[in-house]
């Protein structure tokens, strides 16, 4: 087996994401509409949450459990995998316009690569979570592991498989088409593996 080469390096300590920011929530939420998912998804909800659901703001800081109450819906529309990864593509695309065009202009430039666009997720993630780490390894010169640790909505089903739409989506900025499949692994529920591979 090829040696894998740190790109992104988990710190030594993780702390586990304490908040998520608006916009992750607002993009789902507008994507559900999109398919008319939206009265499903809030009878799906705890009632507990309707509320603040239907008042999130996009700047605003939300605690872990909205988050996770948000996700338990989700799961409970039993969405295909394709549905849920198209969701979650264009909630990347959403969330991470501006950082789109500053890679869109670096690769004019400098001649950017998937790997530029792995290189980011960890700032991304900071603009969207508080806590939790992603470290990040090549594999092969086209194929790289991506860990996301200390994640508690790591646990549904539905937040794994958007994820690989929405790491998908970055990749595939620079390269054709792109490929991207969860890693079974024995870590906690917190922790999400993905394989990414391009051509």
């Amino acid at each position: 087996m090829a040696r894998e080469e740190v790109l992104v390096a988990l710190p030594p300590q993780v702390q586990m994401a304490s908040h998520v920011r608006g916009t992750v929530l607002l993009s789902s939420l507008r994507s559900l509409r999109k398919r008319d998912l939206l009265d499903r998804y809030m009878a799906s909800l705890n009632v507990a949450y309707h509320p603040e659901v239907m008042s999130i703001t996009a700047p605003t800081w939300y605690p872990i459990p909205l988050a996770d109450a948000h996700y338990s819906a989700c799961d409970a529309l039993n969405l295909s995998a394709v549905v849920a990864q198209e969701i979650g593509t264009e909630s990347s695309r959403f969330i991470n316009e501006s950082v789109v065009r500053t890679l869109a202009r670096a690769s004019r430039e400098a001649g950017a690569t998937p790997w530029s666009a792995l290189s980011l997720i960890p700032r991304l993630m900071e603009r969207t979570w508080q806590g939790g780490a992603i470290g990040i390894w090549r594999v092969g010169p086209k194929d790289a592991r991506l860990e996301w640790h200390g994640q508690p909505v790591a646990r549904h089903p539905y937040y794994r498989v958007a994820l690989q739409g929405f790491t998908n989506a970055l990749v595939t900025m620079f390269a054709r088409t792109g490929v991207v499949r969860q890693i079974a692994t024995r870590g906690p529920p917190s922790m999400v593996a993905l394989r990414i591979s391009w051509v």
